[in-house]
Order: structure tokens, then C-alpha cells, then sequence
């Protein structure tokens, strides 16, 4: 189920790990809420933190049939919205690339992924992640082409590649090298 807390370790990524992660699941597994709090506010990949966060305690509750990691669940997830939310006021396409970008520290899943196997519907309605769907769904066509436009393309497959896209959506790549994020 946690397949991404441990998926490729291996014994020099032990001498690199991350304390607070490993600080913030060890507080999460073991229920200790005000600890998870203080490691998350101090870690890294924040709302990838409070995903997993979301991740275990709905597996938990489900488990358990305990409400308290129910509402455990929902602190974290409204931590991740938050946190979204204002990713997205600031930079709504880096938000864009972000929600799909893979973390290494957690297994190379991306914000979206763990979205959905926490089944954290407050994330996934956001509208980061709908726009997302959106630009997804139309082939990352810009938002300025008409309806027509596109229903025209359709029948006439040579006028989509006039057809305007969002360039860098399409052509940036994010690549991580072990140390830093590199734009290409």
C-alpha cells in the first residue's frame, strides 16, 4: 500500500536520508499528530508530505474504524489544499507542472497520484488540478481557441497542426539529477 515510502532504497540513500521525512512517517505511523505537524512544518515536499499524511490515516480510519484519523485525514488534506491554493495565485503554470511532477523522495509518485490513492477528493476538485485535467484533455490547446475552431480540426485533421498549444507545457521538461531540478 505504501509502495512509495520504500520503493528503491537502497545503502547510500540511508547516509542521504531525509530526517524529517523519515521523522514525519515515523510520527504519522504511530498516531503522534503534534509531532507529525512540527516534522511536516520543518520537512520537505510539503504537500507530497501531507498527501502520505492523508494516505495513512484514511487507511487507518478504515482499518481502525476510528474518526479521530478521519479528522487527522482532513487536517493534513486541508494542509495540502492550502498550500496548493497558494502555489497556484502565484505561479498557476509552475502549479501545472508541479501536480505532475514525480518526487524521487517518495517513490517518484507525483502530487496527483497521491491524491488518488488517498482518495482526497478536496485536492482533486481544486482547480489547480482541474485546469490540469483540462489541458490534459484538450491536448494542452490554448484557452483562447474557439470552439469552433477545434470542432472544425476534427474534420480536417491537417488544420490541427495550425491549431495554437501551450508551448511550454509541451516542451518543458523538468529533470531531476539527484541534486537540483534542471529546466530543459
Amino acid at each position: 500500500m505504501f509502495f512509495f515510502l520504500i520503493k528503491g532504497l537502497t545503502i547510500t540513500d540511508s547516509v542521504n536520508m531525509d530526517i524529517d521525512r523519515e521523522l514525519f512517517l515515523w510520527s504519522v505511523i504511530e498516531d503522534r499528530q503534534d509531532l507529525a505537524l512540527l516534522f511536516w512544518s520543518r520537512g520537505k515536499n510539503k504537500i507530497s508530505a501531507a498527501l502520505v499524511a492523508t494516505l495513512i490515516y484514511k487507511h487507518y480510519a478504515h482499518t481502525k474504524h476510528d474518526k479521530n484519523y478521519i479528522q487527522s485525514a482532513d487536517k493534513f488534506e486541508d494542509l495540502a489544499v492550502q498550500i496548493l491554493e497558494k502555489l497556484y495565485e502565484a505561479n498557476s503554470q509552475a502549479c501545472l507542472k508541479s501536480i505532475i511532477r514525480q518526487i524521487p523522495s517518495y517513490g517518484n509518485a507525483t502530487w496527483l497520484e497521491l491524491a488518488v490513492e488517498a482518495n482526497a477528493k478536496e485536492f482533486i476538485a481544486h482547480r489547480a488540478v482541474q485546469d490540469l485535467f483540462n489541458d490534459i484533455w484538450f491536448g494542452y490547446i490554448k484557452e483562447s481557441v474557439s470552439d469552433i475552431k477545434i470542432f472544425f480540426s476534427t474534420f480536417m485533421l491537417w488544420y490541427s497542426g495550425f491549431l495554437p498549444y501551450n508551448e511550454n507545457l509541451v516542451t518543458d521538461l523538468i529533470i531531476y539529477d539527484g541534486t537540483r531540478m534542471i529546466n530543459i
